[in-house]
């Protein structure tokens, strides 16, 4: 999970550079972002049902929906709103997108760390 998630930050970061152009570094970043999604959510999902009984992991695999489909509601409604008030809406969108989930890698990091 924490190698995906540092694959789509540096997905986003790459895709601050597109200044309206289609390079190799842009098809790149967006293989890095689509591929970091891919193997950060499978993991994630089985994680939240990991140790779940049959009773309960209907309403676990519901509440992990709800909350990462909020997330990218919220996601999308703050992309609006970047690109509504800004002069260089990518560059700070794609910034946020590198920097919240480098975040999500570090805290799934040192919470799933051995060290005590």
């Amino acid at each position: 999970m924490v190698t995906g998630l540092l694959a789509g930050s540096a997905g986003y970061a790459g895709m601050i550079l597109l200044n309206g152009q289609i390079t190799l570094l842009v098809f790149i970043s967006m293989a890095l972002l689509a591929g970091g999604v891919a193997f950060a959510v499978p993991p994630m999902t089985a994680l939240v049902l990991a140790g779940r009984t049959r009773d309960t992991a209907g309403t676990a695999s519901a509440i992990h929906t709800t909350f990462r489909q909020t997330g990218s509601l919220v996601g999308i409604a703050l992309a609006g709103l970047i690109f509504s008030c800004t002069q260089a809406p990518i560059t700070v969108l794609m910034g946020l997108s590198a920097l919240v989930h480098l975040l999500l890698a570090l805290m799934n990091a040192v919470m799933h760390s051995d060290i005590p």
